[in-house]
């Protein structure tokens, strides 16, 4: 795939991650290169053709696609010198948050799970296909504002066959979407520009642009059902301000603070950068504030017996979630 990807790109001089998306595009249609406006060339959409052809993704599974999407995702993102917002989401978070929503549903539920700042849709589909593969059903909504993430997103989805519905638009903007049991989100960190939309929100700052990344999560705790539950990617420091007091007081009149849980350190390249998780319930019937706050580290990953101890003690405190 990476190789189709750079024909692409070099004949028609798309970024690489646009050459992704296109290359994905043609891949669904049939595996076969289109042209507009004579580009590429009759010889070069030959070439691609006969490569797509040779990939045959129907010899391969969703997850396997999803990782060969990622594979070569990344390697364009270095080759384009994307921005962080734009980055996907480290695997081992995406899996770590779908065992999280797998341990509060059961499988009879039809779930339903949004992002509003869903970029490539990677995230999404980490959970969707963990969830599939615990045999539950779930359909999904990604939001996005970024014209090039959202058509790559929206090919990946058809190819992985995942029920999703993306839409093209700000995510801070009034949107058509039902009430969620889920929101899941890795927050998009900076100011929004448009301050007379931010000016509704409770979040917003008194003076100045707001914080993008508050009004996000505001904005997806209202599209939550009562006792739904938001999962929040945020800068570990998220509270550390007067702007993050404002948001904390707000998120404590609309819903209960279930877990603030810090990532390993070494998911990111600086330690400035680090992230944690913020797990959030909407007030309403079936919601109720746990005895004790789930706070502290996540451990590292590969360090398997302190894995296991923080499953169990969130396992154990799920069931008095529930």
């Amino acid at each position: 795939m990476a190789k189709a990807v750079e024909v692409l790109q070099q004949e028609i001089g798309y970024s690489n991650v646009e050459a992704l998306g296109e290359t994905l595009q043609n891949i669904v249609n049939n595996n076969t290169a289109q042209q507009v406006e004579g580009l590429p060339s009759n010889e070069v959409a030959e070439k691609l053709n006969k490569a797509y052809q040779q990939l045959d993704l129907t010899s391969y599974s969703s997850e396997e696609i999803r990782r060969m999407i990622q594979f070569t995702f990344l390697k364009a993102a270095k080759e384009d010198g994307l921005q962080m917002n734009h980055q996907m989401t480290p695997d081992a978070i995406g899996l770590l948050v779908a065992y999280m929503i797998d341990q509060m549903t059961k499988k009879d539920e039809s779930l339903q799970i949004a992002d509003f700042a869903a970029g490539s849709g990677n995230l999404l589909s980490t959970i969707l296909l963990f969830l599939q593969s615990a045999g539950k059903t779930a359909s999904a909504t990604a939001i996005d504002n970024d014209e090039v993430l959202v058509h790559l997103a929206l090919q990946a989805f058809a190819l992985e066959q995942l029920d999703v519905k993306t839409s093209l638009q700000d995510g801070l903007q009034d949107s058509l979407v039902d009430p969620q049991d889920f929101v899941v989100s890795d927050l998009p960190v900076g100011y929004y520009p448009v301050d007379a939309n931010a000016a509704r929100f409770e979040t917003k700052n008194d003076e100045g642009h707001s914080f993008a990344h508050h009004l996000l999560i505001e904005q997806q705790v209202h599209y939550l059902k009562e006792a739904g539950v938001g999962f929040f990617i945020v800068p570990t420091n998220l509270f550390d301000t007067s702007e993050g007091e404002k948001l904390l007081s707000y998120l404590q009149k609309e819903t209960y603070v279930q877990a603030m849980l810090a990532f390993p350190r070494n998911l990111f390249k600086d330690v400035q950068f680090s992230k944690s998780l913020l797990i959030v319930q909407k007030r309403g019937k079936g919601a109720k504030q746990v005895s004790q706050v789930l706070l502290g580290d996540i451990p590292e990953f590969k360090n398997r017996e302190k894995f296991r101890k923080f499953t169990l003690t969130f396992e154990k405190w799920v069931q008095e979630m529930l």
